[in-house]
């Protein structure tokens, strides 16, 4: 018997994905989120070199 998701478990879920992808910071990118981390990469060129 196969379980559908519901709506509000697919958003929970995409929420939490969302949440560790985009906000939350990461010990191994310097405590920058994916994005924060991302964008200075791709801007700051001083950035790239201290890595």
């Amino acid at each position: 018997m196969k379980s559908a998701i519901s709506r509000m478990e697919k958003a929970i879920i995409e929420n939490a994905f969302h949440d560790y992808n985009n906000i939350r910071s990461h010990s191994t990118l310097n405590y920058y989120s994916s994005v924060q981390f991302l964008d200075k990469w791709n801007n700051d060129e001083s950035f790239r070199e201290i890595l």
